[in-house]
């Protein structure tokens, strides 16, 4: 197999930068004590209770759970995602790109075009 490690490195660079920018699109942001990490900058319930008092109207508190919910579970996804893609560069950078993390078998070429980042052979996908 014959790997164009230029041509992967960028769809991983490509990727990364679209990932990020979803990631700020659902209003979080990189942590600063931990670049690999994102945290929320949206409302939680807690902010919400903290606002108000007796006078909190249930719809409110409803929709901003809903909201913090719905941006939880994308952060999440997009978070795990963005970690592949971040461990198949650090893969490039060590020489290893294209073996499975697993059983250090190669992982076929077309397994890879599909999905740049997979970072295990089909045998040891989860």
């Amino acid at each position: 197999m014959t790997l164009e490690l230029d041509t992967f490195t960028k769809k991983l660079l490509a990727e990364r930068v679209k990932l990020e920018a979803e990631l700020g699109g659902v209003s979080v942001r990189p942590n600063p004590k931990d670049p690999n990490n994102w945290e929320a900058t949206y409302e939680t319930p807690a902010d919400i209770a903290e606002e108000h008092t007796a006078d909190i109207d249930p719809m409110d508190v409803a929709e901003t759970i809903g909201n913090y919910e719905k941006g939880f579970a994308l952060n999440k996804e997009l978070e795990q995602r963005l970690a592949l893609v971040n461990h198949s560069l650090e893969k490039v950078e060590a020489g290893t790109y294209g073996k499975c993390d697993v059983c250090q078998s190669m992982i076929p070429l077309a397994r890879l075009e599909a999905n740049p980042a997979d970072a295990t052979c089909i045998t040891h996908s989860k």
